[in-house]
């Protein structure tokens, strides 16, 4: 393996990962979506009869969301073991609806779709699994395929906030996984956002019950998932909400990025 294949074996990606590691996995076996996907679908804000492409679609939630919307959908990852997932939720979910959302195996820095097709492309939680060179043939390859004026959304975790959650709670178990190989902070991925040739901003967020989600499944003493839920609390109250929005702090106690990019021109 050389610098310019270099990424994360799809074989990783099997039908363990999504049923037990892919954050998420126990509100998809409920039929529902995590509340992490709600704030870059609003940013997204799709519309009936746009056409959508969900890139590292994984089990399938966001793209079969955006189709309940009217949407045409295209769901594509490199992992077999989520195509065929989503296909068998596709069926489930939609009760076997097909028309407007397609699943498939494809390699995200090779799309099989021509210029300027898609109305908006998704990067929802993939930014952080692909290796700074695969990072930029995947997003030149969204541009691509994106109409002028379309957009491409992406939703990542915030580096500067993990270094921080991780320095704190290490001793509790809380590492980062084998699979985030490219956490960026806002300044990051701006950069990466300039090198397109594109307009875009960047927001920082939470999503809810985010502190509790983090330990529910971690044997952890019950004092610490009381605290946890009591975090969620204050940080949903108004006032601290403003606080931690404010220049600089948000920058350290956000702990996801949203970033919207609109494609305005073909270089």
């Amino acid at each position: 393996m050389n610098a310019k294949t270099l990424s994360i074996p799809s074989k990783y990606y099997d039908r363990d990962y999504y049923f037990t590691k892919n954050e998420g996995f126990m509100n998809f076996v409920k039929g529902e979506i995590s509340s992490r996907f709600d704030l870059p679908l609003f940013f997204a804000n799709v519309k009936s009869g746009e056409k959508i492409l969900d890139i590292g679609c994984g089990r399938g939630e966001v793209s079969m969301e955006c189709s309940k919307k009217g949407c045409q959908v295209w769901g594509i990852d490199y992992s077999q073991d989520a195509i065929s997932i989503a296909k068998d939720n596709q069926k489930i979910r939609l009760g076997g609806t097909t028309k407007n959302v397609s699943f498939k195996r494809m390699n995200a820095m090779e799309l099989k779709f021509p210029n300027e097709f898609f109305d908006c492309v998704l990067l929802f939680h993939i930014v952080e699994h692909l290796y700074p060179l695969e990072l930029e043939k995947v997003l030149a390859e969204a541009k691509r395929v994106t109409k002028i004026g379309g957009r491409i959304i992406i939703a990542t975790p915030n580096s500067w906030y993990n270094k921080i959650l991780f320095f704190v709670f290490g001793p509790f178990g809380f590492k980062e996984g084998y699979d985030h190989i490219n956490l960026l902070n806002s300044f990051q991925l701006r950069n990466y956002i300039c090198k397109l040739g594109c307009r875009g901003k960047i927001f920082f967020c939470k999503q809810r019950n985010f502190y509790y989600n983090l330990i529910k499944r971690r044997n952890v003493p019950k004092i610490f998932k009381i605290l946890c839920n009591i975090c969620d609390i204050v940080f949903n109250t108004k006032i601290i909400k403003l606080v931690i929005l404010s220049l600089p702090l948000r920058y350290f106690l956000l702990p996801e990025m949203d970033a919207v990019i609109i494609k305005s021109t073909n270089e």
